[in-house]
């Protein structure tokens, strides 16, 4: 389930239900969120609450997901050691890196992904312009 908080007047509202084991979520600029799940989805919540799954090639996403562009988010696949970036317009998913065993923190800065491995206890550069 996804919840949001009202910061000023502490009220809830309930997001999304029906999720499997939600581990991280990421906002589109237009307010959609699109949410990993550790049990193999990856969903996409239109803010008129309408869900479409996304995670057809991922075994296994993390915590990892960051959004970069209108339509576009990149998420760790814990369960394949992998990057993967997917646009959520047409569900299209491309592998952006492997071979990362442990793959579980992401983040991206000055052009560069950053993904922490438990595994190795290693941070990968990953450079977006070589994508």
């Amino acid at each position: 389930m996804i919840v949001s908080l009202n910061l000023k007047t502490g009220s809830k509202k309930i997001v999304a239900k029906q999720l499997t084991t939600p581990v991280s979520v990421t906002e589109l600029p237009n307010g959609d969120l699109v949410v990993s799940q550790y049990s193999g989805r990856l969903t996409l919540i239109k803010t008129n609450g309408l869900q479409t799954e996304l995670g057809a090639d991922f075994i296994r996403p993390g915590v990892g997901i960051i959004t970069v562009s209108n339509d576009t988010v990149v998420v760790i696949d814990n369960g394949a050691g992998a990057v993967r970036s997917v646009n959520v317009q047409i569900g299209k998913s491309e592998l952006l890196a492997a071979d990362l065993p442990g793959a579980v923190a992401l983040a991206f800065y000055k052009n560069n992904y950053y993904v922490g491995t438990w595994d190795d206890g290693s941070i990968h550069i990953l450079n977006k312009k070589e994508q």
